[in-house]
C-alpha cells in the first residue's frame, strides 16, 4: 500500500463513518494516542534480520525506524548467549519501531505481536479515528502476513486483540485542581464523595473482553501543562484465528472501550467540552 493509497483511505475515512465503527463520537475528544494490538505465539524462525526485511518493504510508507526491547515475556528457540566468539545473535528478540515522516503513525513488530499506534505529537492535535486507522491497520497486517509467506515463515496465529486509548484531561479545560478529579468519573462520585482521590484504577469483566482503567496527575510531554491521564485497554480473544474473526474481534474491543468512556466520565465534559456528537 502506498503513501498515497493511504491517504485516500484516510480521506475516505473522513466521510460520515459507519455508526458500528463510531457507536460514540465527539467533535474534540481527550485522545492523544491509540493502540491496536495482535498477540500470537512466537514466529518461528523469526530474527532480527527479517526486521530489516520488513522494514525495507514499507520504506517508502514509514521513513524512520528504530530498535527496542520486546513488551512482555517471549519464549525464543536456538538463543545461547555463552561467551565466546561463534555466540549467534540474531534470535534475539528485539520491538523494532516503524514511523511515517509526521512521527505520529507507528507500527511496532516483535516475534510474538504486531501493534499499530496513532499519537499526537503536538498539544491539541487532531485526533485520528477508529474508522481512519483501521485501513491503515490492515494494509499493514496483509503486508505482514504476505512478508512471512514470502519468507517462507509461518502465519501468526493470533489469540488475542487488544484496544488501548491514552486520555488526557487537561488543567484549565477539563479540570482546575486536585479536587476536580473525583467528579470528572460519574461512576464514581457516591463512593469518592468526601476523599481528595488523585489516582484510580480498576478492572472488570465486559462480555467476553477485559477492561482495565488507569488514571493519575502527569505532566504532558509536549509542553509540561499537567494533565490527568486517564489510559483505557480493553482485550479479549477471538472466536478462533480466521480473519474475519479476529478483526470482529478488534471492533467489538473498540466498540467496548468507547462505550466503557462514555459510561464512566462526566457528562457534562462529554457535552461542554468534548461536544459528544453520538
Amino acid at each position: 500500500m502506498t503513501d498515497s493509497s493511504i491517504k485516500s483511505a484516510v480521506n475516505a475515512a473522513e466521510n460520515p463513518a459507519s455508526p458500528d465503527l463510531r457507536p460514540v463520537d465527539y467533535e474534540r475528544p481527550p485522545v492523544v494516542e491509540t493502540a491496536f494490538r495482535f498477540t500470537f505465539p512466537p514466529i518461528k524462525g523469526w530474527n532480527v534480520f527479517h526486521l530489516g526485511l520488513f522494514w525495507a518493504r514499507l520504506r517508502k510508507r514509514y521513513q524512520f525506524a528504530e530498535a527496542h526491547l520486546p513488551v512482555g515475556s517471549i519464549e525464543v528457540d536456538d538463543l545461547d548467549f555463552k561467551l565466546g566468539p561463534e555466540i549467534r545473535l540474531e534470535a534475539i528478540p528485539l520491538r523494532s519501531f516503524l514511523f511515517d515522516s509526521s512521527k505520529n503513525q507507528l507500527l511496532q513488530v516483535q516475534p510474538n505481536a504486531f501493534v499499530r499506534n496513532w499519537r499526537a505529537i503536538e498539544a491539541e492535535q487532531k485526533y485520528c479515528h477508529y474508522s481512519e486507522l483501521k485501513p491503515m491497520f490492515q494494509a499493514d497486517w496483509t503486508d505482514y502476513r504476505e512478508f512471512l509467506k514470502d519468507e517462507g515463515l509461518p502465519q501468526p496465529n493470533v489469540f488475542q486483540c487488544d484496544v488501548t486509548y491514552i486520555n488526557h484531561f487537561v488543567k484549565g479545560r477539563e479540570w482546575k485542581t486536585l479536587d476536580d478529579f473525583a467528579p470528572l468519573f460519574r461512576r464514581m462520585r457516591i463512593e469518592l464523595e468526601g476523599a481528595l482521590v488523585t489516582s484510580i484504577s480498576f478492572g472488570a469483566t465486559v462480555g467476553e473482553s477485559q477492561v482495565r482503567m488507569e488514571a493519575a496527575p502527569a505532566i504532558r510531554p509536549a509542553d509540561g501543562t499537567p494533565i490527568i491521564q486517564l489510559t483505557l485497554n480493553v482485550s479479549g480473544k477471538p472466536v478462533n484465528t480466521s480473519e474475519k474473526d479476529v478483526w470482529a474481534k478488534l471492533d467489538n474491543c473498540h466498540k467496548v472501550l468507547v462505550e466503557t468512556f462514555a459510561e464512566i466520565t462526566a457528562e457534562d465534559l462529554q457535552r461542554q467540552v468534548w461536544r459528544r456528537i453520538r
